[in-house]
């Protein structure tokens, strides 16, 4: 029994996540200590081992990691970004680029403005890794393709499961 008569938990932890270049899925979170909660994940195709986070086991939310960005209220309330780090060259993927004649253009006014950045005839656009605990309901994130289009990644979380689903659908 720990403090106040709560068990610790031994049940399954897992961390959902979507990153740029690979296929969507879960991985399980491996304990390293009770306290402070100190926990290890480790990302497939990724050259970094793992990355350690402080959280509580015992928090209901679900562990999500993604490469993109967070649009303005993307997040739903009691939501809270862990980790943010950018992913540069040496990690599983590296900032996208594409020759600029390739790159996705605005398409009127009312679209957000572009994001990347033009050096010479290229375009680059920078990609973060985000960690994040998300309460049940629904995020919207944003990712980019090769041609640095932006898509809009909804993820749906509901009984301690993160399903994720593209706006291209």
């Amino acid at each position: 029994m720990g403090k106040a008569g709560v068990e610790p938990v031994t049940k399954d932890c897992f961390c959902y996540h979507h990153l740029q270049n690979a296929a969507h899925g879960k991985v399980q979170i491996i304990r390293v200590n009770s306290i402070p909660c100190e926990v290890d994940v480790s990302l497939p195709l990724d050259e970094v081992k793992s990355y350690t986070l402080y959280i509580d086991i015992r928090d209901p939310r679900v562990l999500v990691c993604f490469d993109g960005d967070i649009p303005s209220g993307g997040l739903p309330k009691g939501s809270s970004v862990l980790m943010t780090l950018p992913v540069v060259s040496g990690m599983a993927t590296s900032p996208l680029t594409c020759h600029i004649a390739k790159a996705y253009k605005r398409r009127g006014e009312n679209e957000d403005p572009l994001r990347y950045i033009v050096t010479g005839d290229t375009a680059r656009q920078l990609i973060k890794r985000h960690f994040i605990l998300l309460k049940s309901g629904r995020a919207v994130f944003r990712k980019y393709r090769e041609t640095l289009q932006p898509v809009y990644l909804i993820v749906d979380v509901h009984n301690g499961v993160a399903e994720f689903s593209t706006s291209s659908y």
